[in-house]
């Protein structure tokens, strides 16, 4: 042990070969056996024979790190660099009372590996980079509770990173190269998230490199970067979801009804969604009817659904780990009242207009989307009467928040608010996926607002990728148009 202190370098490389040569002898092993998450053996039908998660594979998880590691080196003109990527672990709401996890979306992004509580390392040269996985040791009595676990073996053998390591392990690893490196020469990353304050291996990881007198970089931003631009494979997994989320929301819609309570139509979206291949649905449904759809993110749905009440539905689902980010708003009998009609269609024609903008390639940012959406709102708000006809449209900015207080949309990828550090007057580029949803709400206590329109709020929101000649929506499964709406909810 003297000697090899004595070379760290040596000791690092017979730390990496003894990994290398234990996870050899038990690869027939952990290709028969379930570890801990879907993989090409036990889900087939699922994941192909190359890929670590349904659609990406092995060789584009490596490119996916290899860019974060070029992305970084480009910033510095250093010789060497550690990037320090953390899972995120397990949130409880109780004693013994886990919440559903989920992994941190920039770990899945760079590894595929779902084990929470892991810890990826990107570590060595300028044209030599390393990768390495720590994770839990497989325990006989965790996996009695838990289930089957990846380990050392299984980790390696699906993410196809270099090679991987117990938690135990970090701690000599990171002294053996914090005692290896040039450390004026090293630039050390970490990518920063508070889905991953609580892991252990990246915090003693980061107190051990700080302590030695390195500073800690956040790269998120960088990550946000080769996030924003989806692969053809990340495309087809956004497809899959938006038309699952869809469909589930076309079943759900004409399932609803005056007298079910709001809950009810969250469980009927959940049911559908899993029912069509989702894993989940992608976030918390807002379901609000009446006045309750001016909430923008109403959350309790726990009120009755009266007669001649709008239901406002913004969910969406999860495959692959992709999401889908969609809002509809329809009557809860079987057509539109004459004022809720009126406001329907301004909202639906924006829409569509900003939709034909994209694809036009008129419009080119989040900003300038935003800014379109509001004139429109506005010249439909003055052709019935909600507006003065002397409004200008330079004015809508300054009541914005009476009228559509949200922005026009957002990134959407494997997170529903995706690459938030990508500004929203970035032009779009190919394989960028937005949402598209403006909506109105006038709360019922309006007084500048005439009473026919008080207590109605609504909005429709679709996911559109950017592609080289324009736009595709992705979610244009589920109808929209006030007509195919009400054909939907007629028996």
């Amino acid at each position: 042990m003297l000697l090899l202190r004595r070379l760290p370098a040596f000791h690092i490389l017979i730390f990496e070969r003894q990994r290398t040569l234990r996870v050899g002898k038990r690869c027939c092993s952990v290709a028969t056996r379930y570890v801990g998450q879907p993989s090409p053996n036990s889900h087939p039908h699922l994941i192909g024979k190359d890929c670590v998660t349904p659609g990406i594979s092995k060789d584009e998880y490596a490119e996916r790190r290899a860019n974060l590691w070029l992305k970084c080196l480009a910033t510095s003109s250093v010789k060497n660099q550690i990037v320090l990527v953390p899972a995120a672990t397990v949130a409880f709401a109780a004693p013994d009372v886990p919440y559903m996890f989920r992994q941190d979306s920039n770990f899945y992004y760079l590894s595929g590996l779902r084990e929470p509580g892991s810890l990826l390392i990107l570590y060595g040269s300028v044209n030599a980079p390393k990768s390495a996985l720590f994770v839990a040791e497989r325990s006989t009595s965790k996996e009695l509770w838990d289930g089957p676990m990846a380990g050392t073996d299984g980790a390696q053998w699906l993410t196809g990173v270099d090679w991987a390591a117990t938690h135990s392990s970090v701690a000599n690893f990171m002294q053996d190269y914090i005692g290896t490196c040039d450390q004026r020469a090293t630039r050390v990353w970490a990518v920063r998230s508070y889905l991953t304050k609580e892991n252990e291996s990246y915090q003693r990881s980061v107190e051990m490199l700080e302590s030695a007198g390195m500073s800690v970089q956040d790269c998120s931003s960088t990550l946000h970067e080769l996030r924003w631009r989806k692969s053809a494979a990340e495309i087809e997994l956004m497809r899959r979801a938006c038309a699952i989320g869809s469909q589930a929301m076309a079943y759900t819609i004409r399932f609803s009804s005056a007298g079910q309570e709001e809950n009810v139509l969250i469980g009927k979206m959940d049911f559908e969604c899993r029912l069509l291949g989702a894993e989940r649905l992608s976030y918390p449904p807002v379901v609000g009817a009446g006045d309750r759809a001016n909430t923008i993110h109403y959350l309790d749905a726990n009120q009755l659904i009266c007669e001649n009440d709008l239901i406002l539905m913004d969910a969406g689902c999860e495959f692959g780990g992709y999401v889908s980010d969609i809002t509809r708003t329809w009557p809860s009998l079987t057509s539109f009242t004459g004022p809720q009609a009126l406001l329907y269609d301004i909202l639906y024609d924006c829409q569509l207009h900003l939709i034909d903008g994209l694809k036009q390639r008129r419009l080119n940012d989040l900003r300038s989307t935003y800014m379109e959406m509001l004139v429109r709102l506005g010249l439909g708000l003055q052709s019935i009467g909600i507006l003065p006809k002397d409004f200008r449209a330079a004015d809508m900015l300054q009541i914005s928040g009476k009228i559509c207080p949200h922005h026009v949309g957002h990134y959407l990828g494997l997170d529903v608010h995706d690459t938030g550090s990508i500004a929203k007057d970035r032009a779009f580029e190919p394989g960028v996926v937005i949402t598209v949803e403006p909506g109105l709400y006038f709360k019922a206590d309006r007084e500048d607002v005439p009473e026919p329109f008080r207590g109605i709020g609504m909005r429709i929101e679709d996911d559109v990728l950017i592609t080289d000649t324009g736009a595709e929506v992705l979610s244009d499964r589920c109808p929209k148009s006030r007509s195919d709406i009400e054909a939907l909810r007629k028996p």
